[in-house]
């Protein structure tokens, strides 16, 4: 029996899927079946299951024409869906752009039904909720889907969120779950604040420990002092201590002890340093804690009264009301006034330190003995701090007593009555004195009387400076009596 067979394309086509075939089928006389073969297309594309028609016609042999067979062609090459994974930056990317493919391109649409899934980010504060449907055509790969990221002011970690698919239509399976990973553009930056503050006023420094905007999650700062000018147990106590700012709060205070003490010290400072050990943040930079003293030594240049002739030296302390932590230098100069270099001291130019911890120096200026009689005098002392934590001295004042005071002798005088008209009185000092001797001179009646003997002086007699004696006369009466031998006195006081 002789059967003419062809092929015939249903979902199965030629020649995408097999070829067509035109052949003679002989079933010998006696037997009862004989095959025949078409050519499969094996290709790349994804395909449902498909079929085609195998038709024959008896064209010699007592048989009845056959009803047609169908081949059926299941496909190989099935699409798998893959969502990608994507990683954007908030602030950055508006929009993440997350690609849906299959691995080998569909005879058909293949349509993926999109939905997003909280993780670490969540809706609405990361991202915006998106249900989508992704069609990726025929013959193509790959379809992107765009979901919004939110912009927001907040610090936060690395947070992630799901987006899941089921495939709805088309010959693909269903993908894993990729993942939008949103990178932080808010992350906070610790500041720990410069402080200044007073010993003896400020029992603490108050230090915050502040972010540059908040964070969704609490901020954890271990803190620690360091040591520079200022050190602990001296000016303050070493502090380790946790600062925690609360998640949407941006800074807390701590608080280190300062030491009040009596010694002068400049101004000092210590180091606060920070790392974070919890929380999305980034380490700070140290703060810095300055403490202004209270205790400034006040620099004193002592008064101090000396005699000329018994002193040779002039000691003069220049002290600080406390003890410094460093050495007090003070520049020391003397400056005239009623006294004056050389006649009276030797000018000093001299350098006074104060040892650290201790409170007091002497400085020694040369006294001038000389042999001029002097009223009381002094000069200055003036000294300025050149080094070490202390405010300039008032002046000292050094004062010289004279021991040259000139003795004031008015001298015995004898006249003889019509030979001398008149007595000249010697009013002499012993020295000479650095300023002119003025002495108011009056007589007296003693045997001789005025108006007889002689005639009532009061007179003013100036002995100039330098000079030690000066003359004054007094008229003596020559009458024609006849007397005993009289005399006055001459009396004298000092001005």
């Amino acid at each position: 029996m002789v059967v003419s067979i062809t092929t015939v394309d249903n979902s199965a086509a030629d020649p995408a899927d097999y070829t067509t075939t035109t052949v003679t089928a002989t079933i010998p006389a006696g037997q009862t079946s004989v095959d025949v073969t078409i050519p499969i297309i094996d290709d790349t594309i994804g395909e449902p299951t498909e079929d085609f028609t195998v038709q024959g016609t008896v064209t010699s042999g007592n048989a009845s024409d056959p009803a047609a067979g169908t081949v059926t062609i299941l496909d190989d090459d099935t699409p798998a869906v893959t969502i990608g994974d994507v990683t954007v930056t908030e602030g950055t990317d508006a929009n993440a752009t997350v690609p849906v493919s299959i691995n080998n391109p569909s005879s058909t649409d293949v349509v993926v039904s999109i939905t997003t899934v909280d993780n670490s980010a969540a809706d609405p504060a990361d991202y915006t909720t998106t249900t989508v449907t992704a069609t990726i055509p025929a013959g193509q790969t790959s379809v992107d889907i765009t979901i919004p990221i939110i912009d927001d002011t907040i610090g936060e970690p690395t947070e992630d969120f799901a987006i899941q698919g089921t495939v709805t239509s088309g010959n693909a399976s269903d993908p894993a779950a990729g993942t939008v990973t949103i990178l932080d553009d808010d992350t906070p930056a610790v500041t720990i604040g410069d402080v200044t503050v007073t010993e003896g006023t400020d029992m603490s420094a108050t230090v915050p420990v502040s972010i540059n905007n908040p964070s969704s999650t609490d901020v954890v700062v271990s803190i620690t002092t360091v040591d520079n000018s200022a050190a602990d147990p001296a000016d303050y106590t070493t502090t380790t201590v946790t600062a925690t700012i609360p998640a949407g709060q941006t800074s807390v205070d701590i608080t280190i002890p300062i030491i009040d003490d009596t010694i002068g010290e400049p101004t000092e400072d210590f180091a606060v340093q920070g790392t974070v050990t919890s929380g999305n943040a980034t380490d700070p930079a140290d703060g810095t804690v300055t403490i202004l003293d209270d205790d400034t030594p006040a620099v004193t240049i002592g008064d101090v009264t000396v005699t000329e002739g018994t002193d040779a030296n002039a000691t003069v302390p220049v002290s600080i009301n406390n003890p410094s932590s460093t050495d007090v230098v003070v520049s020391i100069t003397t400056v005239d006034n009623s006294a004056a270099d050389p006649a009276d001291y030797t000018t000093t130019t001299v350098t006074a330190t104060i040892p650290a911890g201790q409170t007091s120096v002497d400085i020694t200026i040369p006294i001038i003995d000389d042999t001029i009689g002097e009223p009381t005098e002094d000069f200055a002392v003036q000294g300025t701090v050149t080094s070490g934590n202390a405010t300039d001295p008032a002046a000292g004042t050094v004062t010289i007593l004279d021991d040259d005071t000139p003795a004031v002798t008015i001298g015995d005088v004898t006249v003889t009555e019509g030979t001398d008209a008149n007595a000249t009185v010697p009013v002499s000092i012993n020295n000479p004195s650095s300023t002119d001797v003025v002495v108011s001179i009056t007589t007296v009646d003693n045997s001789a009387a005025d108006p007889a003997d002689y005639t009532t002086t009061t007179v003013t007699a100036t002995i100039p400076a330098g000079q030690t004696s000066v003359d004054i006369t007094i008229p003596i009466i020559d009458d024609t009596i006849g007397e005993p031998t009289e005399d006055f006195a001459v009396q004298g006081t000092g001005n």
